[in-house]
């Protein structure tokens, strides 16, 4: 069910950019940089979590 959403969506998406180039290429720019935004969060959160499971594995 969930992959003939994603479909739908890239298609319902892909026929926006071919409309509306600009308007797309903005959206898409505001898509992935909110991507990184929230990976970058997720990245220090692990990082923090394996700092603090490595410090409990060593002693230190």
């Amino acid at each position: 069910m969930l992959l003939i959403l994603g479909g739908l969506t890239s298609v319902v998406f892909g026929a926006f950019l071919m409309i509306q180039p600009g308007t797309g290429a903005f959206a898409l720019v505001w898509l992935i940089a909110t991507y990184a935004v929230v990976f970058g969060i997720l990245l220090v959160i692990l990082a923090f979590r394996v700092r603090r499971s490595g410090s409990r594995a060593t002693g230190f």
